[in-house]
Formats: C-alpha cells, structure tokens, sequence
C-alpha cells in the first residue's frame, strides 16, 4: 500500500495528466497550438529532482490578481474601459452601438481563450488575443505597443492595492525570500502595475505566464521558482487566492499553501490548502508558524 503522501502525489498527477489527455480537442488550429503543446505530456518528467537540504532562506510563492491587487470598478465596466481604449487606440471613437457591439465580441472571444487556457494550461498572449478580436470586428489591425497599452489600462489605473498589502510584503521581505508566480497574459502589463505601486523591491523575481509559457496550475511555473529560489518544495509556501490555480498547483509539488479567499464566506477549504489567511495581514504570522 502507498504511503499517502505518494498516494496524493499520484492522484494530482493523475487529474493533470487525465484532463489534459481528454481536452485535446479543444485547441484550435487558429491559435496555432497542436497535441504537442498539451500540458503535463507523457514524454517529459512532471516531478524535478530537488535537493533535500538548502542553505537558502525559505521562500514564500505570491499571487498577483486577486491576492494583491483588485479592481475597483465592476468587472464588465473593467472590460468596457478595455474595449473603449482599444478602439480609440485604432483611431476609432466608437458610437454607442458600436461599442456594444465590440464589447460582445471581445467577450466571446475571451470566453473562448478561457476555454483553451484552462484545458491545455497553455498561456495565450494578450497579443494573440487582440490579434483574433481585431480580426472578428473586421479590422486590418498589426498589434503594436499603442494597443497593449490601452488593453493595460485599465489593470494599471482602475486597480488598487488591497488592504493589508504593503505591511505584510514589508514583513514577509524581511523574513524570507519572495517571488511573485502570476498567469497574466502580457507580462510588461504585470511588471508596470509592480512598478506602479512600489512593489517590485520586494520580490527576487518574478514569473509571468505568458514568459513560461504555462498557466498556473502546470508545475512548469512551480518548479521554475523553485529552480530560482535553490530551494525545495518543503522549504516553499505558496500564498493565493485561486483554489485549483495556486492551491492544487503548488500542492502537486508538495508546496505548502496559504488560501487567502476573496470573500469570508467560502465553504469549508479542500483538503490541499494548509492554512487559510481572510486578510493579507495574517500572512506573515501564519507563514511564520508553517515554517517553525
């Protein structure tokens, strides 16, 4: 009989390999993804060989969307903003109408990338996103820097830091060492809001999905940081607001993870969070009693 950390480790393993295996025909040949590109391929080794010991001080894995940052408008006005931006960044400025009728597009498009994102773990990037809505709404468009900056705009300036942020980074960064694991779809988008609210110095480096290539729950980006960090899944914790994505992905790995939900009404966790954090303030302290 299995041991039941093994036994864990097999059955993760197993939903990954499983839901990828029977999602492949969902990539479309539009996006230029194959079976090739699925996550969690048999031909490649899902666990690294990692060091038992390690002389480096333990590290703490931080979300982005949604555990620091958050929006401070409703979200189909974020998206709005975003469309608006867009078209204004074609020179177009689009009546009522045709607002409207760019905002459906953009959503059914985003609608399916979501679809895609989520069964390949395959990260598609704001570029060949703007590329298939140009091309929905019928506009001979090249995407250039004018249009990702207007599809950031919204990320950069109707987004706010939440509370309990800066204070628990500050002690965090003095403690350990801090690395930001984020699926965002443009990572100049992500280091620009970093930069924005004074947050990069506390990082030692920061791993953006569309750089990896993979979206979070792949270990891909899991085992980067750990490479990174020169360190081993025992001595990491992995502190998010996305269940499967941050949780269920480092648990795979045998991170320990710290749940901080959105809301305080969430049910009961699943058995893969360790710790659950209802304010950013907590982090610290909960960190600290994981590792001692």
């Amino acid at each position: 009989m299995l041991p039941p950390s093994i036994s864990l480790t097999f059955s993760l393993t197993s939903f990954f390999v499983l839901r990828a295996l029977s999602n492949r025909i969902m990539v479309t040949s539009y996006l230029g993804l194959s079976a090739d590109d699925m996550p969690c391929c048999l031909s490649e080794p899902f666990f690294m060989n990692f060091p038992f010991e390690s002389s480096m001080a333990p590290t703490v894995l931080m979300d982005l969307w949604g555990t620091l940052i958050e929006p401070i408008i409703p979200k189909d006005f974020y998206y709005r903003t975003r469309v608006l931006e867009l078209l204004r960044a074609c020179g177009i400025e689009p009546s009522d109408d045709l607002l409207e009728l760019a905002f459906s597009v953009y959503k059914n498009v985003e609608e399916e990338l979501s679809i895609i994102r989520k069964n390949t773990l395959k990260e598609i990037s704001a570029k060949k996103a703007l590329s298939i809505f140009f091309e929905r709404l019928g506009l001979r468009v090249q995407v250039g820097m004018e249009h990702l900056k207007a599809y950031s705009k919204p990320f950069l300036e109707l987004t706010r830091l939440k509370d309990g942020a800066s204070e628990a980074l500050d002690t965090l960064s003095s403690e350990y060492s801090l690395i930001l694991v984020s699926n965002i779809s443009l990572a100049w988008m992500g280091k620009e809001v970093l930069r924005k609210n004074d947050l990069s110095s506390y990082f030692s480096a920061t791993l953006f999905s569309e750089e990896i290539g993979y979206r979070k729950p792949h270990p891909r980006i899991f085992q980067l940081a750990l490479q990174l960090a020169e360190t081993s899944p025992h001595e990491c914790i992995m502190v998010g607001d996305e269940l499967e994505d941050d949780m269920l992905g480092a648990k795979n790995l045998g991170i320990k993870t710290v749940w901080v939900p959105w809301e305080h009404t969430h049910p009961r966790p699943p058995g893969y969070v360790d710790e659950v954090a209802y304010s950013l303030i907590e982090v610290p302290k909960i960190v600290k009693r994981m590792i001692n």
